[in-house]
Formats: C-alpha cells, sequence, structure tokens
C-alpha cells in the first residue's frame, strides 16, 4: 500500500519537480519485493495517477490565463509535431530517457484520447518499472547512495526552477528600467 501512494505522489502533477527520484525508489522496492509484483503495482498506481493528470491538466488548459501560451508558436509547433504520432509519443517517453512530464500537458491539450494515452504509458511504464525493480535484486549499491541520488535530483530540479525565476525576473526589470528610460527620454 506504501509504494502505491509513493508511485502516485511521485508521478502526480509535482513530478516535473521530481526528476529521477522515483527509480532508486524502485531499486529499494525490488529488493524487497518480486520485481514483477512492484511493476504490476507501480503501473496500476501510474495509470491511477495519469487519469487523474490528464483531466487535471485540461481542466487547468482551459483557463483564459493560459490562451498566450497556446498560441505561441513554438508551443503549436511542437503539438503539431506530437499530433502526428501521439501513441507512439506517450509511449516512447513513458519508457525512455524522454521525459514523460512534457506528454502529460500534450495529451489534453490537442484532445488525445485519454484511453489511449493511458494504454500507451501502461505499454511504456510497465517494463521500464520491471527492469528498475530487478536492478536493485542484483545491483548492490547502498540505500544511502540510492537516497542520495533522489535527493541530488530533487535539488538539482530546484535550483534550476530558481536560476530560471531569478533570470525572468531580472529580464523583466531590465525592460522595465529600459522602458522608464525611454518614457523619460
Amino acid at each position: 500500500m506504501g509504494f502505491a501512494v509513493l508511485t502516485i505522489w511521485v508521478n502526480g502533477p509535482i513530478s516535473p519537480f521530481l526528476p529521477s527520484t522515483y527509480e532508486p525508489m524502485l531499486m529499494v522496492v525490488g529488493r524487497v519485493y518480486e520485481p514483477l509484483l512492484v511493476a504490476v503495482v507501480g503501473t496500476l498506481g501510474t495509470i491511477y495517477v495519469e487519469y487523474l493528470n490528464y483531466h487535471l491538466y485540461r481542466r487547468i488548459m482551459t483557463l483564459k490565463v493560459l490562451d498566450r501560451t497556446k498560441q505561441n508558436q513554438s508551443v503549436r509547433k511542437v503539438l503539431r509535431l506530437y499530433s502526428r504520432a501521439p501513441f507512439f509519443t506517450v509511449w516512447i517517453c513513458s519508457w525512455s530517457i524522454f521525459p514523460y512530464w512534457p506528454v502529460r500537458f500534450m495529451s489534453p491539450l490537442v484532445g488525445y484520447d485519454v484511453r489511449r494515452h493511458l494504454f500507451a504509458t501502461l505499454l511504456g511504464r510497465f517494463p521500464r518499472i520491471w527492469f528498475f525493480a530487478a536492478l536493485g535484486t542484483w545491483w548492490s549499491v547502498s540505500v544511502g547512495a540510492l537516497s542520495m541520488w533522489s535527493a541530488g535530483s530533487i535539488t538539482l530540479a530546484l535550483l534550476v526552477y530558481w536560476v530560471k525565476r531569478r533570470r525572468t525576473k531580472a529580464a523583466k526589470s531590465r525592460k522595465e528600467l529600459v522602458t522608464l528610460e525611454v518614457a523619460e527620454g
């Protein structure tokens, strides 16, 4: 039960801020439980939270605040590319090194069928979860090292977010200063 809750938490809406935290957890849990059982429970938890994510993001994407972002030329280009092969994109992002979280936004944004989105996720996540759980059974890395891996990835994600936010604020301040100087000059 605890692993299912952990799966839901790590794959929920905050997942972009938790990169590479789930895999070390899978390796630890794979040492305690049969990797196939870990894969089944992990996949079911993932599918459950992805269903919730899909509907949450679909709802968020209807907000007027995001209209300008949705009309951005780069966003529209990415969505056109995604629309060419959405099932393949979801599937490959769900098992590979490519980040999965962008497809969480793209599927509801383009109106991709939730059942197909979830099926592609299932086909990709099950072998990935099983792989990392099985890896934990034979790779003798310490739990402390795996914990450091998780903590380090969270720290790195927060640092990147903080730096980006500071740069955005600094750019905004410079733009306001230039605008003020032009108005005064």
